[in-house]
């Protein structure tokens, strides 16, 4: 602003007033979020073929901590012998302990193991409805799992012996409670202070212990809730006021999302016991609620 003390000497200054004032950017189409990944990633840009990708990979992964995301860029796919994408399953040798993603050179294109897909979309075609998904496939495993079994015998008199712990050696298991598929899907609108949302959520089977006995699973579900909503501005003391009602498990849905597991043996391993509770959810039910904005 002219006559400020922060105006250093110069040939010209402009009066802008309250008007924004921002300096020349010079930007070469950098791609802002995706450049993050390529900083911290493996870049593979020089594999010959798919194994020697696979391989980098691989090597880069063993030094990331588990769980955390696996990067490798600059991928060129036209420039390995294949002249294609690794396919999921090739990915997915890469780890099964880390979420891994492959970005293409142009950052546009990539590709996931299981652990990693994820898809979100969100569409807004008018100013008063949105729809939003959401949609996750995975796979955590445990490699090589070990099944600690404890055994009893019986007695006449109706008390019981315990017996050696044995010891279950299985390949790679599903976690407990970890489902495979988890999809999320939610409608919205909003029209002057009226809001009506329904959110619907399906979650596949999932097994309640890390042993994957199919005995003791939760079933795969599907549950909405609709919320109905109003909020409006009084004259004097409160900003907003909102009035509304959530319809839970609107289509009264019967289903359990929780519980617990057990199994054991009785004399012989021929003879195992496996146990569970199952934390059922309530049918169709309704809440209200109010809110104040001060």
């Amino acid at each position: 602003m002219a006559g400020s003390s922060t105006v250093k000497a110069a040939d010209r200054v402009v009066e802008c007033g309250d008007k924004a004032v921002f300096p020349g950017f010079i930007d070469t189409h950098v791609h802002a979020v995706p450049s993050g990944p390529f900083m911290k990633g493996v870049d593979v840009s020089d594999v010959k073929d798919i194994e020697d990708l696979l391989a980098r990979m691989r090597e880069y992964a063993s030094s990331v901590e588990k769980g955390k995301w696996v990067f490798a860029t600059k991928f060129q796919d036209k420039n390995i012998a294949e002249k294609r994408f690794p396919t999921r399953e090739e990915l997915d040798s890469v780890s099964t302990e880390h979420p891994v993603m492959l970005y293409h050179n142009d950052t546009h294109p990539f590709a996931f193991n299981r652990m990693g897909i994820e898809i979100m979309l969100g569409i807004k075609p008018c100013k008063w409805f949105q729809w939003d998904i959401n949609a996750t496939w995975s796979k955590n495993c445990i490699q090589d799992f070990v099944e600690s079994l404890p055994g009893y015998h019986y007695n006449e008199n109706g008390s019981s012996t315990s017996l050696p712990t044995v010891q279950i050696k299985h390949k790679d298991t599903h976690i407990a409670f970890s489902p495979d598929f988890l999809f999320n899907n939610r409608f919205s609108f909003n029209y002057k202070g009226f809001e009506a949302a329904l959110q619907s959520q399906f979650v596949s089977k999932q097994y309640m212990t890390n042993a994957e006995v199919e005995e003791l699973t939760l079933d795969k579900y599907f549950v909405s809730n609709l919320n109905l909503a109003y909020s409006f501005r009084p004259k004097k003391v409160l900003k907003e006021v909102t009035v509304g009602f959530t319809v839970y498990n609107l289509f009264n849905e019967k289903y359990e999302n929780n519980g617990w597991a057990s199994s054991d043996y009785t004399d012989t391993l021929e003879n195992r016991g496996n146990y569970a509770g199952y934390a059922a959810q309530a049918g169709t039910n309704v809440m209200g609620h109010v809110s104040f904005r001060f």
